[in-house]
């Protein structure tokens, strides 16, 4: 339904450090320190993660693939192995931002995705340019559909009308304000 595409697409941002935070108290383990990525040829992530945002609904599922998974990957990273995730449209999201959460913990990883959603801050991505890589087809609307962008606005503004709820939750806290056909949407 029109409510569900939003829902998904308008989907609330969570901290970084928030999500390191979780699988840390969840797996008993303790992220990499600045100190070892500076030592390490990967690096942990390359920038600050305490204001960087990520896409919730993605980060979710992250979060749940790198706790269930963390400790068999950090004991083949250990011993020399390279980890690599990979996904298609949503899963190319979540598969980036479960190597971010990888690599926190000291995980050699890269993620490759096929026409990836942005699910993460611009800071975020370029620091993630190393060990992140995204294909993405010339006509594809998916990776180019930003939250902040006039072509993303345009599009909740077609689909809202179709919306059935009276007060959709997905509108609720804004990082940014677009005016789309004399209709301001909070994305």
């Amino acid at each position: 339904s029109a409510s569900d595409v939003l829902t998904d697409a308008l989907r609330y941002c969570v901290p970084l450090a928030d999500a390191i935070k979780r699988v840390a108290e969840r797996t008993g383990l303790e992220p990499a320190s600045p100190a070892e990525a500076r030592r390490s040829k990967w690096g942990v992530l390359g920038c600050d993660t305490s204001s960087e945002k990520c896409h919730a609904g993605m980060m979710d599922a992250a979060e749940w693939l790198c706790i269930k998974w963390l400790k068999e990957l950090q004991r083949y990273s250990d011993e020399g192995y390279e980890v690599y995730t990979t996904g298609h449209s949503l899963g190319a999201g979540t598969s980036a931002l479960l190597c971010i959460l990888l690599r926190a913990f000291g995980v050699q990883a890269q993620a490759v995705g096929i026409g990836p959603p942005p699910v993460c801050t611009r800071a975020l991505a370029e620091a993630a340019t190393p060990y992140v890589t995204s294909l993405v087809s010339a006509e594809d609307i998916v990776p180019r559909a930003s939250v902040v962008s006039d072509d993303f606005c345009e599009i909740v503004a077609i689909l809202l009308p179709a919306c059935r709820c009276s007060n959709p939750p997905i509108l609720a806290p804004a990082t940014a304000t677009t005016t789309v056909a004399s209709t301001t949407f909070r994305c």
